[in-house]
């Protein structure tokens, strides 16, 4: 791996590592804070809820957002949205028990960190078309390092300290986080865009480059044509939510999991380490195919 494409992968990765690290904070601490502010399991089950369906509500209007605007690019619309979940987690750290403002105030934290998850994924997309390539194997590795990581840190800090440190160590990851993509937003405006090839047909070339806008045109299809094409697809989404209902359970409530059988925060935080760890292997073995092909 050359300079041109160690710099890239080493800022992707560092903004996968540390978005993973704060979603730890946000998402795997989530009871711990709740329930040290006061809150009830049932309140916790509604914050959930509440936030995952707005996040779900949101996340087209930015991503249509992200295609269509010609100001704001994909980089730039995720830092202004990682300022707005700083802004929210300042407010966690400011308010304390158990209060509407606090509810409120997690809920909008969670809803758009979450909405970040499809953009980050994206950024590789994006960067190919300015001819910057990272590899999304290793930098998805490193973020499911980040998170084992900031688990342990996490059930040492509430240990050591309290419950009041989580929203400084989700904002302290946002903040690098912001910086890792502000060298990729930077990389991305200064190079040049590689454009689209133009077909080539039977006429000149200024009649081959007229037809293009045309083309683009006839390709956009309504979002029932896109459902009749993709049927396949679209039973396979409907399936999703089935297997992220068990995800989101476990991960917000692990801790009454544990406080079940006598564990602590600690050990929940050390059982989410040894959980990430586990996703190292098969991205590690996509990687190494990924490499057998290009030799």
């Amino acid at each position: 791996m050359n300079r041109k494409s160690l710099l890239p992968n080493t800022a992707y990765g560092g903004a996968f590592g540390t978005y993973w690290g704060s979603f730890a904070v946000y998402c795997g601490f989530c009871s711990v804070f709740m329930l040290g502010n006061g809150f009830s399991n049932s309140e916790i089950g509604i914050m959930v809820a509440l936030s995952s369906l707005f996040s779900a509500l949101i996340q087209p209007v930015i991503a249509n957002l992200a295609d269509r605007s010609k100001r704001v690019t994909l980089l730039s619309l995720i830092q202004i949205l990682s300022v707005v979940i700083i802004a929210f987690g300042a407010l966690t750290f400011i308010l304390t028990g158990r209060s509407l403002w606090m509810f409120l105030a997690y809920l909008m934290m969670y809803s758009i960190h979450a909405s970040l998850q499809p953009l980050l994924n994206s950024v590789p997309m994006n960067l190919e078309r300015r001819g910057i390539h990272v590899d999304y194997g290793i930098c998805r590795g490193l973020g499911s390092l980040g998170y084992s990581i900031m688990s342990l840190v996490l059930a040492a800090l509430v240990l050591r300290m309290s419950v009041r440190s989580l929203p400084i160590a989700g904002i302290v990851n946002v903040i690098i986080m912001i910086l890792c993509l502000q060298y990729l937003s930077s990389s991305y405006n200064k190079a040049i865009p590689m454009g689209d090839p133009v077909p080539l047909g039977t006429g000149s070339l200024e009649e081959d480059s007229a037809s293009v806008p045309e083309k683009k045109a006839s390709s956009e299809i309504t979002m029932k044509e896109f459902i009749l094409r993709h049927k396949l697809f679209i039973f396979l989404c409907a399936g999703i939510p089935l297997l992220y209902y068990h995800h989101q359970v476990m991960n917000f409530f692990m801790l009454q999991v544990f406080m079940n059988v006598g564990g602590n925060s600690t050990d929940m935080g050390i059982f989410g380490s040894i959980m990430t760890v586990i996703e190292l292997p098969p991205l590690l073995y996509s990687i190494e195919g990924t490499i057998r092909d290009e030799k």
